[in-house]
């Protein structure tokens, strides 16, 4: 068990560090405090840019990527791991070079993270930026999400059901 358990750890850190991560950890530490003060946060991972200002709605897209937290707090290793496994899931369906492509990379692409009081839980998504309500509501329904956040005014959202499922 023990053995299995540093195996693992092991190969975290390596894909840690030969997919990049390594480089933007002052970008992971940023994310990890401002989530952990407010209860959430949008930023991109490679510049280290926050997003709370953009008068445009964050939506999680790809929601079997996601991964949750016990608690309201998040580490940069529960950051670290998310943005790992992201990249090999993405990679692997993809029939990509693990190494060569970084899921990342592209600033369309955004991580978003935030508390769920109601079942204690701390969520890490895909996020993308939207700029308007209705194709934002449209984008969460397809991709299946309760919910969607306004940077702006940092009010969440209900997900509205199509005229078809009402």
């Amino acid at each position: 068990m023990a053995q299995k358990f540093l195996l693992n750890v092991f190969l975290t850190i390596s894909l840690f560090y030969l997919t990049g991560y390594a480089q933007e950890e002052d970008n992971l530490q940023k994310i990890v405090s401002y989530h952990n003060m407010h209860g959430g946060s949008t930023f991109d991972v490679n510049s280290g840019e926050n997003y709370k200002d953009i008068d445009a709605y964050a939506v999680a897209i790809f929601p079997d990527y996601g991964t949750s937290f016990e608690g309201k707090y998040i580490t940069v290793e529960d950051l670290e791991s998310f943005l790992v496994i992201t990249d090999f899931i993405y990679n692997s369906r993809n029939e990509s070079n693990l190494l060569a492509n970084n899921f990342w990379s592209s600033r369309n692409y955004l991580v978003g993270s935030w508390y769920d009081e109601e079942n204690s839980q701390t969520w890490i998504e895909v996020t993308r930026l939207i700029f308007d309500l209705e194709e934002a509501m449209k984008t969460a329904r397809q991709y299946d999400q309760r919910y969607i956040y306004h940077l702006r005014t940092g009010k969440t959202i209900k997900v509205k059901p199509s005229i078809d499922n009402q």
